[in-house]
């Protein structure tokens, strides 16, 4: 047997080598979603928030190339930039508002690149809900005014039922930004129609500057604003999980703070990537992008991002500088991270048998975006080397028009023919041998029918 040096090599831009699947996030636990799902009934006016989670569940990477969801009632919310590039195992979260416009049902496709999840609920009558007598639409904004810190505000509201039929009240609560219910009675009640209930929304600022909060009558959102003083932020401290960061890998970021805060609040976390750009860099979870708030509790020294205690985010697939810049009052606090140049790294490799050619396949990312010289070893089941040896291929100009156009970073896709002529069926597997300025890696590939 021989390989002829005749060599078919082709590199392609980045295809869904693994395709997305949805899940909605319930709890800690992720349930896979089937062709629908049912956001149930919520009052005219209401709202209910779903967060999904799109994993990427194949062993190499996915691309998402469209999210969207087009319907009355519907509206995605933080979804991530598109496209974005997931590797192995990786995710992005997003979530859809449902807020019914009339009585009844109301539907709408998500689509999710070629596919679609029918979003499905209905529109109800609900309570009409006054603050101090005035009838608030919701969504609407109460102005509690300026307050010192260390003062407290209140405001009388009422709910009522001008609806022909009963309505149960099931939830009286306001959140965020300092802002509580008092007196409230016992939930869940019924009013009859005609019948109301009355409670006071007390705000009693722990932070200073613009504070907004929320105040939720079953599905009903209202929102809640003050202006108070603000006492100075702690200074953050930016730690990692890993001293050694490599490309190809997710880590996580938390934020400390030099003494414990004296005030609650948010900050901002920022990443920037210095070097060819990767669309799959950036935050991950509990949201995307490359730019995310975080909370700051009053009395803790560290930050919390959607109540966790770090953030992941996933370095990318080339080599360069990132900055992670904390924000936080007049605090501007700064991490450099150096992605030193690898040699390749191959994460899927196969090898096929035809009559008369042996096709290879690899994937993987070179974070160089410098490869090109390659050498092929075929091999029999004993491993002694076929032919005359290494078969050589300079690939430089395919690999660099692949990088510069493709807009994938540092992440290929090589095919690789070889013509056989002889007894094919000795050949059992290949030494691939990819070098970039790094150096070499040879992945052996075991050929199969």
């Amino acid at each position: 047997m021989r390989a002829r040096r005749l060599i078919a090599l082709a590199l392609v831009a980045l295809p869904a080598l693994a395709q997305v699947k949805l899940y909605v996030v319930d709890g800690k636990v992720d349930r896979p979603v089937g062709s629908a799902y049912n956001f149930g009934s919520v009052e005219i006016g209401g709202t209910i928030e779903v967060l999904f989670r799109l994993r990427n569940p194949g062993p190499a990477a996915a691309k998402l190339e469209r999210l969207d969801a087009a319907g009355a009632g519907f509206t995605l919310l933080n979804p991530p930039h598109v496209p974005v590039t997931l590797v192995a195992g990786a995710f992005v979260e997003f979530a859809v508002r449902f807020q019914p416009v009339t009585n009844g049902g109301h539907s709408a496709p998500l689509i999710i690149n070629n596919d679609a999840v029918l979003l499905i609920g209905s529109g109800q009558p609900g309570p009409t809900v006054l603050c101090e007598g005035a009838v608030l639409a919701p969504g609407g904004m109460l102005d509690f005014g300026n307050l010192e810190g260390g003062a407290a505000a209140s405001r009388r509201y009422s709910v009522e039922n001008r609806t022909a039929g009963p309505i149960e009240i099931t939830r009286i609560a306001a959140e965020g930004g300092g802002f509580r219910v008092e007196g409230a009675p016992p939930l869940p009640l019924t009013l009859a129609p005609g019948d109301s209930i009355s409670f006071d929304v007390v705000w009693e600022p722990s932070s200073g500057g613009l504070l907004e909060g929320t105040l939720n009558v079953n599905r009903l959102s209202f929102r809640l604003a003050g202006i108070a003083t603000e006492p100075p932020f702690p200074r953050p401290i930016i730690t990692l999980d890993t001293t050694a960061l490599k490309s190809g890998q997710q880590a996580r970021i938390a934020v400390r703070f030099d003494e414990p805060s004296p005030v609650t609040g948010t900050g901002q976390l920022r990443l920037e990537f210095i070097g060819p750009d990767d669309p799959s860099f950036g935050f991950l979870a509990p949201a995307s992008g490359r730019t995310v708030q975080f909370g700051v509790q009053k009395g803790k020294d560290l930050a919390t991002f959607g109540g966790r205690a770090d953030i992941e985010f996933q370095t990318g697939s080339t080599a360069g500088t990132i900055v992670i810049t904390a924000v936080l009052g007049s605090h501007t606090e700064q991490a450099v991270v150096q992605l030193a140049p690898q040699v390749i790294h191959i994460d899927s490799a196969r090898g096929i048998r035809a009559a008369s050619t042996i096709e290879l396949t690899l994937g993987g990312f070179d974070n160089t975006r410098t490869a090109g010289q390659l050498a092929f070893t075929f091999r029999d089941r004993g491993g002694q080397a076929l032919g005359s040896g290494a078969i050589h291929a300079d690939a430089s100009a395919a690999f660099a028009h692949h990088f510069e156009t493709a807009n994938v970073g540092g992440l290929f896709f090589l095919r690789a023919v070889f013509p056989v002529t002889g007894a094919i069926a000795q050949i059992d597997s290949v030494d691939v041998e990819m070098r970039n300025s790094a150096g070499a890696v040879v992945k052996n590939v075991k050929i199969t029918e």
